[in-house]
């Protein structure tokens, strides 16, 4: 997992990992096109325990939506297949958690993606959750949706991962004031590029262009079509032009 290279993500990551690992939830808040879920992606790749690793454990992300539901964060009853022959009804559905009680279970970072986007009433889940460090106190996370066991002990190592998308044309607020409060919020803006930083992307997606071009079989192109790569002064002056057309 990378991120941009350009010193404000660095510094915004480095933050976000010190804060993460410290059990302190994480908002990641910025203008769309910033690198906010990748950003999110890269901070939780560092947070996750070595042991969840080992075991395969995927950090659990979740795109939430004005359609998002309870149930897609925490899980929800599912029908099963049963035996003709099986009489315990009791069978007939089971339990399959959801991306936050996958995380909480197993003490690794969940991500909620886009949370502005989410109803009041899906976000109202995490407030238990959200009030307490989960690296200092053994927290139970109460909710009446599953029924028999109810109460759910959320393991070191859990920490939500939250990104929230800046829009100036937005009426209100994104997320109230109180419902903020209970993350550290670290502001990400999209990278003031250099001259210098937009020769060096050019330069480096051309140079991957022209190594796929090297793959390309020439004798099954049409007749009268040939792929010419270029040199690598070339790839230069074309990376020149690039960057002096950028805004």
């Amino acid at each position: 997992m990378h991120i941009h290279p350009h010193p404000q993500f660095i510094d915004a990551a480095v933050y976000a990992i010190v804060a993460a690992r410290n059990g302190l939830h994480v908002l990641l808040e910025g203008p769309s096109g910033s690198g906010l879920t990748t950003l999110a992606r890269f901070v939780s790749d560092f947070c996750t325990k070595e042991i969840a690793r080992q075991r395969k454990i995927v950090v659990p992300e979740v795109l939430l939506g004005p359609e998002s539901t309870v149930k897609n964060m925490i899980g929800q009853f599912k029908s099963q297949e049963m035996r003709s022959n099986e009489t315990d009804m009791t069978k007939l559905i089971k339990w399959e958690n959801g991306p936050l009680l996958i995380a909480a279970e197993s003490g690794i970072p969940v991500i909620l993606d886009k949370i502005d986007e989410a109803k009041a009433q899906v976000t109202e889940i995490l407030n238990p959750i959200l009030e307490k460090n989960a690296r200092r106190d053994q927290t139970p996370f109460l909710f009446p949706e599953k029924v028999e066991f109810t109460e759910q002990q959320i393991k070191e190592g859990f920490v939500v991962i939250a990104t929230l998308t800046t829009n100036p044309n937005r009426q209100g607020q994104a997320i109230s004031l109180a419902f903020r409060n209970r993350f550290v919020t670290i502001a990400v803006e999209h990278p003031e590029l250099s001259d210098k930083f937009r020769t060096l992307f050019a330069q480096t997606v051309i140079s991957k262009v022209a190594e796929k071009m090297k793959l390309i079989n020439q004798e099954k192109l049409p007749l009268g079509i040939r792929t010419s790569i270029p040199k690598q002064d070339q790839i230069n002056q074309l990376a020149l032009a690039i960057s002096a057309s950028l805004p």
